[in-house]
């Protein structure tokens, strides 16, 4: 599994590199398609510290919410998101006739998600650094 992961991570930045061959990299079969939802695993420490970092940035409102209960309530959102995007996304390709890439469509979506998070996590350090400006 971690092989696939580290294969498929690669394959999620050849796809951000244009890379006409970077699907190769992923494991395009059905189990493929279940163990892509494995970065989920590997995306949500880093997103817990994504919203540590950010409670009480931005506009929030008065009074703030208890950051247990906000970090759940983040959480539970997150986790939503992961299986309600798969489920949104049937009905669509079906609608744009497109049922035959969904299976890879999804396992790219998935392993992206690692690369976003190894984006944006260094920039909201920097934000709440002070490194960089609003």
């Amino acid at each position: 599994m971690r092989q696939e992961m580290f294969r498929s991570v690669y394959g999620a930045w050849r796809i951000a590199c244009f890379d006409p061959a970077a699907m190769s990299h992923f494991n395009l079969s059905i189990d493929g398609f279940w163990r892509s939802f494995a970065a989920m695993g590997v995306v949500v420490p880093f997103y817990l510290i994504f919203i540590l970092l950010t409670f009480g940035e931005g506009p929030a409102p008065e009074p703030l919410p208890a950051l247990e209960w906000y970090v759940v309530v983040k959480l539970l959102a997150f986790t939503l998101s992961w299986l309600a995007f798969p489920l949104v996304m049937v009905p669509v390709s079906r609608l744009l006739d497109l049922t035959s890439t969904y299976v890879s469509y999804i396992i790219a979506w998935n392993w992206s998600s690692v690369l976003e998070m190894a984006v944006v996590l260094p920039a909201v350090f920097l934000y709440v650094s002070g490194a960089l400006p609003e």
